[in-house]
């Protein structure tokens, strides 16, 4: 509340020998009564304040005083109001602080300013009980002397507070607890509230509990409790309350993997596919699929492990081991490798068996069966021979055979002696009578029948030598015909007769006999008119 009151404080000096009144500074308010401002009686807590306006008043216009002193401010002069002291009270500054007089303010007959400067003042209510309180103000400027004049104004406030019991309008407070620690999904868990009032509760009233959170959702979220959970003892109903927690789950990812089908060969470049799964209720932080090399570096069953920790949740919940089986094959046959024995041999005769060995390539299954063998060597019949392992002969753990073998190579020859006499061997010229026919004779340590020549001998020739050796064939045969083959069992001898050409006196050649076992023996000859 804002009152007003009225008063006038002035004050008398003696001058010049008579009565004189000076300047003063005057407070004016209707509630003014003397120097007591009276604001009267108001209900606790009711605002009260009032507002004074302070001014210049002249009593008279005699300068009056001795050498500077006078108690007439001078003719449009500045006068400053300031407030000196408050006790009890709360008063404003004065405002505006300085006022000026007029240029006729000693012999006007106006005697009050009209330009007033005003101060509130404010007093506590908050207190039951009668109270007084002080509040000064000083006016101050130049006089028409030239020296200074100030004037003081001081005010006694009064007021009464009627009695200060108010009604409880503060409502009480819930406070909601909610868990520090992370709760885990689809668990029971609860926040805990309690009430607390400055003025208290009605009897029975429940002022502490807990309410169900919502552990549904994997995330943050957020408990709370309605407005009005709780009502003081006054009626006053508490505000709604929320506190905030997190809701985890501790269940890892799923993954998942297939690995590769169909026929998986040694050192091929194949991948398995893994999926990965959250069980949760998180989410993947990772990713959801991907692929993962198979090993094939060996034959055989195999297993692809994908590691643990592949696959991460968003509440850091990571995949366990996980693996499948697959079977890698080879398709690389085993390589088998044939090796004949040294010839040649003689028909009929007993010789070592030839040798095989195998292996798997690597890298491979390994092999199956035996890795080596042998094939008998036949000295049956004569001429060059040829063995090989056949196709098929080896296989492997992968179910791979091998192909045939390299191919290794003997010769069979007769047991051949010869040629005897009349032929001499060696380098030696057997000299004969061109025409004539000569006896070849020769041992094949057997009957080996008739079709023992590969073709009829043949003459090549070949120059004369003088410093050859010459034996003369003793003896020739007589032939109607041309050259014959026959053999003797008496003697287990061939003998070829060799007839000769009469055109052929005068030379000198090599008689080549070139048997079906693939050898040649050989005589020279130089033929004589």
């Amino acid at each position: 509340m804002t009152i007003a009151a009225a008063f006038v404080a002035g004050a008398m000096m003696l001058a010049g020998g008579g009565i004189a009144y000076a300047d003063t500074l005057v407070a004016e308010d209707e509630l003014l009564a003397g120097p007591n401002l009276q604001l009267g009686t108001v209900d606790c807590g009711q605002g009260l304040s009032a507002t004074i306006d302070l001014k210049l008043r002249r009593q008279g216009n005699t300068p009056g005083g001795g050498g500077t002193d006078s108690p007439v401010f001078a003719n449009s002069t500045a006068v400053s109001i300031t407030k000196t002291s408050q006790s009890n009270v709360n008063a404003s500054d004065p405002s505006p602080s300085t006022v000026t007089t007029p240029s006729n303010w000693v012999t006007s007959s106006t005697n009050t300013l009209s330009n007033a400067a005003t101060s509130t003042i404010t007093v506590d209510t908050t207190t039951a009980g009668s109270f007084t309180g002080t509040v000064s103000y000083r006016a101050s400027g130049t006089n028409t002397k030239g020296g200074t004049h100030t004037d003081t104004v001081t005010l006694s406030v009064r007021w009464t507070v009627n009695s200060c019991t108010q009604p409880d309008t503060t409502a009480p407070v819930v406070t909601l607890t909610c868990p520090t620690d992370d709760v885990m999904l689809n668990s029971t868990a609860s926040a805990t509230w309690s009430a607390t009032d400055e003025t208290g509760f009605p009897s029975g009233a429940v002022t502490s509990g807990s309410v169900p959170l919502d552990t549904s959702t994997y995330g943050a979220a957020t408990a709370s409790v309605p407005a009005g959970l709780v009502t003081d003892a006054a009626g006053n109903p508490s505000a709604a309350q929320s506190c905030g927690y997190f809701v985890t789950e501790d269940i890892p990812p799923v993954v998942q993997v297939t690995c590769p089908t169909g026929e998986i060969l040694i050192g091929a470049e194949v991948y398995g596919n893994w999926t990965a799964t959250d069980e949760g209720g998180s989410g993947l932080k990772t990713a959801a699929s991907g692929q993962i090399l198979a090993p094939t570096t060996a034959y055989g069953p195999a297993t692809l492990v994908v590691p643990a920790g592949t696959a991460e949740d968003n509440a850091g919940n990571t995949s366990a081991e996980t693996s499948c089986d697959y079977f890698v094959t080879e398709k690389t046959p085993p390589v088998v490798e044939l090796t004949c024995p040294t010839g040649p041999f003689l028909l009929g005769e007993a010789v070592p068996d030839a040798q095989w060995t195998a292996y798997d390539p690597s890298p491979g299954s390994g092999l199956a069966g035996a890795d080596s063998g042998s094939i008998p060597v036949s000295t049956s019949s004569v001429g060059a021979k040829t063995l090989k392992v056949p196709a098929g002969a080896v296989s492997d753990v992968a179910g791979n055979t091998s192909l045939a073998s390299n191919e290794c190579s003997y010769s069979v020859v007769y047991d051949f002696t010869g040629f005897f006499r009349p032929v001499d061997m060696g380098g030696t010229l057997n000299s004969v009578k061109a025409g004539s026919a000569v006896p070849i004779k020769f041992s094949l340590g057997g009957d080996q029948g008739l079709g023992i020549l590969d073709g009829a001998p043949t003459l090549k020739w070949i120059a004369c030598s003088a410093g050859a050796t010459v034996d003369p064939i003793e003896v020739t045969v007589s032939t109607a015909g041309g050259s014959s083959l026959s053999y003797d069992p008496l003697t287990n001898q061939y003998n070829y007769v060799w007839k000769t050409d009469k055109n052929w006196a005068g030379k000198c050649g090599t008689l080549q006999v070139k048997l079906n076992d693939g050898t040649t023996h050989t005589a020279d000859f130089k033929l004589l008119k």
